[in-house]
């Protein structure tokens, strides 16, 4: 079937009466891209993940003998930590104090176990504990 505009726009309105017209302008952009997809808020969000991994990674290293959780929560503890937090997610209208003190352990461990984490931990292990200056593929 060949689909009009107005076939879309009456197909959407019957089939997902609560979807929002703004919503699914959104989920376009995302889906064919946009003009906002280097923007500031997307490159905070995909860096965040990599500095926590090396964060972490260097972290680890130094304090083999104490468990994961441990080495997260003495970080999370930290003024650097709250300090490097509200820099990344200011953008975001985020704050340390948005979460708790767990919350944030345990997102940091997720990242960490997350497929992204380990993909992020290869690169380290195989580079001395430093993210080559280099073209890395995109995770598959």
């Amino acid at each position: 079937m060949s689909y009009t505009w107005a076939d879309f726009v009456k197909e959407v309105k019957k089939k997902y009466p609560k979807a929002k017209p703004e919503s699914v302008i959104k989920f376009i952009r995302t889906q064919y891209g946009g003009p906002s997809k280097e923007s500031n808020y997307n490159v905070l969000r995909s860096s965040w993940s990599m500095n926590v991994v090396a964060i972490i990674y260097q972290r680890v290293q130094k304090n083999k003998k104490q468990p994961l959780r441990r080495v997260i929560r003495n970080w999370v503890d930290r003024k650097d930590y709250r300090d490097f937090y509200n820099l990344i997610h200011g953008p975001m209208k985020k704050t340390f104090t948005d979460n708790t003190v767990e919350k944030h352990v345990r997102n940091i461990n997720d990242i960490w176990i997350s497929p992204k984490g380990k993909y992020f931990r290869k690169i380290l292990s195989e580079n001395n504990g430093l993210y080559p200056i280099k073209y890395m593929p995109k995770i598959k």
